[in-house]
């Protein structure tokens, strides 16, 4: 088995569409209120929505074979089970799954923090300053 298949299934990344099911919802009521889109700073959401998704997806799976509920679940399903996790099977390493995770979790951080660079920081109190800057929206579009 190959290491994408491995993440994949380490990551639960077959679950990926229903993250994108949020964003979407957003960004349409974003633009209905605004009728700004930039597809670039749309990109950007989706790529750090995906990578937190997929973090938490395998940090999830690290700790739950680290305290052991893993190894019960995976014992109640026969070999041949889609959703048998590579962990517990001996597929990959403790240290791999939790490598991958954190590799995750660094591309949301830096995904995030490019956006807060580009758009600025959101004040729960007002409206997000990048919506009254015309300027950001035409570069990006």
């Amino acid at each position: 088995m190959s290491t994408a298949s491995k993440i994949f299934r380490l990551s639960r990344a077959q679950f990926l569409p229903v993250i994108l099911s949020p964003i979407l919802v957003g960004t349409t009521l974003a633009w209905w209120a605004n009728r700004i889109f930039s597809s670039y700073l749309f990109g950007l959401v989706v790529l750090g929505s995906i990578s937190f998704h997929l973090a938490a997806n395998t940090i999830d799976d690290v700790y739950d074979f680290d305290s052991g509920v893993d190894v019960v679940s995976n014992s109640m399903f026969p070999p041949d089970f889609g959703g048998w996790k590579p962990l517990p099977r001996g597929l990959m390493t403790f240290g791999q799954a939790k490598s991958t995770a954190y590799l995750f979790f660094m591309l949301t951080i830096i995904v995030g923090l490019y956006l807060t660079l580009l758009t600025g920081p959101i004040d729960s109190f007002q409206r997000p300053s990048f919506l009254h800057r015309k300027d950001l929206h035409a570069e990006f579009r």
